[in-house]
């Protein structure tokens, strides 16, 4: 169920395309094309905490009524980002930190009525309150990450001292167990993520100073050790996640006022870079769906953002969108395919809005004539990713960057797939319109990967993978066309009429290559002297020949004039000499003597 609304040829089909790209998603553990709906709290709040346990999200605590009151509400959201009902924490708190760590969500600490609280709510996978539990000290403004079968809840804030207790929640999957570590500073108002076996803290607020340490904690799955390193810049109510092998830190408010800096680090090489958000601001919330990090909402001074900015796992920003409603002081978690950024405070007040961006795996264009780079052309967010299935289905237009890279473009009858210049396809193509190639001496459209459909194609054209005409026989028109070594041109028959059997006119230069594959097409069974046209050029621009062919069998064939006129034949069974005649009525007689002797 998606978040918004709560035929192909033999052997290379739409079907197969999309298992096949199922197949490749599920292999690279992520999706594209982002979406975006929106879903309501129960109850407008700010600084609530989130976290995602199983398939569902749950989004807790917070600052709520008039004029300050403490939420005790969790709301509970399914792995299609749908509402689907409460559960409440023990103690109604705000400024609270959660994290999961296997089959368990914790809440802990936050600013209660009577002062800082040390409770921890721990929740199963339904949603449900299996027990409470209390960290050593009580505090608010802290932070919380999961590594391995630990829960870590660093520093935070109590009685006017910033403190550096990190307490640790190990898992055995039935119970479990706490023990206390010391960050290298104590702190509040930090950040933390988990990126490979290690869980960082970034940032915060130590006395006047801000600060840019970042403690990081290495865990072997039975002992961790620590370490530092230290952010490009010093700052607090910053926001992270982690996607792919970068853990991200962006945004805060730091000493020259809000940043727009996003710390990298790279766990494989353990280095350090530096990106940009699209606009500083500090009390953003982050979160990542796929392969793809969101830093959304956030505050400047009184104002509100709303800018949800995108980067991908080379810690690229590749976009950015919006929430419905700007406001900072919000929590996001993520739970299926499904990014959720909940609550805040806006301009107006608290609120009780939900925006939801869901990680879909496809793409449909939806511009009249176009360039395929530019976002506002697509039903997504974002332009086409690697990840994505492409559908350019409308009417329009799409014209291609120099590389466009996708698991399959679609398109439809009446719509165009166009490259002005040199231009790469990566991903399998289903033709069913029309493409486009360069006119330009020397340019060419190639397609890497698979392509079939009856759509035609103009202009300069390369295959380089293996192209099956048409859903059934068809006839397709090329301008020029080029098989190269890895080309396989496979060719069925289904009968002798034209429009029986597959067939390319090409009107400009052919160049002949790799491999010829003939296929017979829905039981037809062809007799001698049957013909067939498959190729029609003009044999003055032909170049090349196809390395091997491959035809089907129990018929003797002639090719002499594949590469003149196009044709493949049947050739009639040979006529023995009378001789041979001879021969062989003299052993079919002695065939019949042998059989006949046991009837005697």
């Amino acid at each position: 169920m998606s978040c918004s609304t709560w035929g192909g040829k033999r052997r290379f089909g739409q079907t197969t395309i999309r298992l096949l790209a199922a197949a490749i998603l599920a292999s690279q553990g992520a999706q594209a094309g982002l979406f975006h709906t929106t879903a309501e709290l129960s109850q407008a709040r700010d600084d609530p905490a989130a976290t995602t346990v199983g398939n569902r999200a749950l989004v807790g605590g917070g600052f709520a009524g008039s004029p300050i009151g403490y939420s005790s509400v969790v709301n509970i959201f399914s792995d299609s980002g749908a509402p689907i009902g409460t559960t409440a924490l023990s103690q109604g708190r705000a400024y609270l930190a959660a994290t999961t760590v296997g089959n368990r969500a914790l809440f802990g600490g936050g600013r209660i009525d009577a002062g800082y609280s040390s409770v921890v709510d721990i929740f199963n996978a339904a949603g449900t309150l299996v027990g409470s539990t209390n960290l050593s000290q009580a505090r608010e403004l802290l932070a919380a990450t999961a590594v391995g079968n630990r829960a870590l809840f660093a520093g935070g804030y109590a009685s006017d001292v910033y403190r550096n207790v990190v307490d640790i929640w190990t898992y055995d999957g039935t119970t479990g167990t706490w023990s206390t570590a010391a960050l290298s500073q104590g702190r509040a108002q930090l950040a933390a993520t988990t990126v490979g076996n290690q869980a960082l803290f970034g940032g915060g607020r130590s006395g006047l100073p801000l600060s840019s340490v970042v403690d990081i904690y290495t865990y072997d799955g039975t002992t961790g050790t620590w370490s530092t390193a230290a952010l490009s810049q010093a700052r607090i109510a910053l926001a992270a996640t982690t996607v792919g092998n970068l853990a991200l830190f962006g945004g805060g408010d730091a000493v020259s006022g809000a940043s727009a800096v996003v710390d990298i680090y790279d766990a494989t090489t353990g280095l350090w870079s530096t990106a940009a958000l699209s606009e500083a601001k500090w009390d953003l919330a982050a979160t990542t769906v796929g392969g793809l990090a969101l830093f959304g909402g956030g505050s400047v001074g009184t104002g509100k953002r709303d800018a949800v900015d995108i980067f991908d796992a080379t810690g690229t920003r590749i976009g950015t969108t919006t929430l419905s409603l700007a406001r900072g002081s919000l929590a996001a978690t993520t739970v299926g395919n499904c990014a959720l950024f909940a609550g805040g405070f806006t301009s107006s007040g608290r609120t009780t809005r939900v925006d939801i961006f869901e990680l879909t795996d496809s793409c449909t264009w939806t511009g009249a004539t176009g360039d395929w780079a530019a976002a506002a052309n697509w039903d997504s967010i974002l332009a086409p990713l690697p990840t994505d299935h492409v559908y350019i289905t409308n009417g329009g237009t799409a014209r291609l960057p120099s590389v466009a890279t996708a698991v399959s473009v679609h398109v439809g009858a009446g719509s165009a797939l166009s490259a002005t210049g040199a231009a790469e396809v990566h991903g399998a193509l289903s033709n069913a319109g029309t493409v486009n190639g360069p006119t330009g001496a020397g340019q060419y459209l190639v397609f890497h990967d698979d392509a079939d459909g009856a759509g035609d194609f103009t202009g300069n054209v390369c295959l380089k993978g293996t192209y099956r005409p048409g859903a059934s026989p068809a006839e397709v028109s090329f301008g020029t066309l080029m098989f190269v070594a890895s080309s396989i041109l496979e060719i069925e028959l289904g009968g002798t009429a034209d429009g029986e059997f597959d067939k390319l006119i090409v009107g400009g230069n052919l160049t002949l290559a790799g491999t010829l594959e003939v296929e017979l097409y829905d039981g037809f069974l062809p007799t001698a002297g049957n013909s067939f046209d498959i190729l029609d050029f003009d044999p003055a621009l032909r170049t090349g020949t196809f390395n091997t062919v491959i035809l089907p069998e129990g018929y003797t064939w002639d090719t002499s004039a594949l590469y003149t006129t196009g044709e493949i034949s049947v050739r009639p069974a040979a006529i023995p000499e009378p001789a041979t005649l001879s021969l062989l009525a003299l052993g079919g007689l002695a065939l019949l003597r042998r059989r006949r002797r046991p009837t005697k």
